[in-house]
Formats: C-alpha cells, structure tokens, sequence
C-alpha cells in the first residue's frame, strides 16, 4: 500500500517528573528517560481513531514476524487520556501489546 500523505504527530516523548504525573504516568515511566514515545497517526492531517487503530493492528504483526521489537504497545482510546499510540523500548517488557480504554 503507498501513503504518501502518512504523517507522524508525536505528543509526548521525554518529560520530567511533573509533566510525567500531570499526564497520569507512573513514576518508573520510560518518558522520564526518553525511552517511551506517545503519536498520533494522521494522513492528509486527519488523524482518525481507524487509522490509528490500524497502525496499531500492523505494529503488532510486525512484531509478531519478527520484523520489529518493542517494550509496550499500547492503544489508548478514551475521551479522559486521548486517543493515541504508545511506544517503548524493550526493558523490562518485550513486544508486550494491550489496549486501555
């Protein structure tokens, strides 16, 4: 498939400590080291929870043939955090996917 108007929007990646607990992140959060990045998925600057959705299906069978490794990805869909994808590094977690309403 081609997307040539697939854009990335990130909307957290490394904050500090306040920022962090402000967001609702827990206090050994990877975004206090960088390790941990939060998107939005768009094309032609739509950025649609379908889409979104589906980068997150394909994030995950990705993993799953070995092609991409990962800490968490997590789908958050509600109207209290936003809706947007999170990525990050393996540590203590490895290819470990869910979805938080």
């Amino acid at each position: 498939h081609e997307f040539p108007d697939l854009t990335f929007h990130v909307t957290s990646w490394c904050r500090d400590a306040a920022h962090n607990k402000r967001a609702g992140g827990v206090g050994n959060s990877q975004h206090l080291v960088g390790g941990a990045v939060d998107f939005k998925v768009c094309m032609h600057n739509n950025c649609t929870d379908d889409l979104n959705y589906s980068v997150y299906k394909r994030i995950i069978e990705l993993s799953k043939a070995g092609f991409i490794k990962f800490g968490q990805c997590i789908w958050y869909h509600s109207d209290k955090v936003g809706h947007f994808i999170h990525l990050s590094i393996p540590g203590n977690h490895v290819n470990q996917f869910f979805e938080k309403v």
